[in-house]
């Protein structure tokens, strides 16, 4: 399975999924952009074994009540970056 059918594989069986799992550890690089912690936690797991620099960025999204979005608030104040320890 190449990173192609991975990213559609996700789709259909989820990101905890073997293959998937296996495909995503051959990245360069993995950008996050999940919509939930537990996303997060894996892909920075996988990304942590496999030392495989991990792009992911959050937003805070203020809803107006009536459906739509008053305001986005980066929820983080500049990026920061992690790295293995020396």
């Amino acid at each position: 399975m190449d990173v192609r059918e991975a990213e559609r594989a996700e789709t259909a069986a989820g990101l905890m999924n073997t293959e998937v799992l296996r495909a995503l550890s051959t990245c360069d690089v993995l950008f996050g952009c999940m919509d939930s912690v537990d996303g997060r936690h894996v892909l920075n797991k996988l990304a942590s074994a496999y030392v495989i620099p991990l792009i992911d960025l959050g937003v805070t999204l203020d809803a107006d009540g009536a459906g739509g979005i008053d305001s986005i608030w980066s929820a983080h104040d500049s990026p920061g970056l992690l790295q293995p320890a020396e």
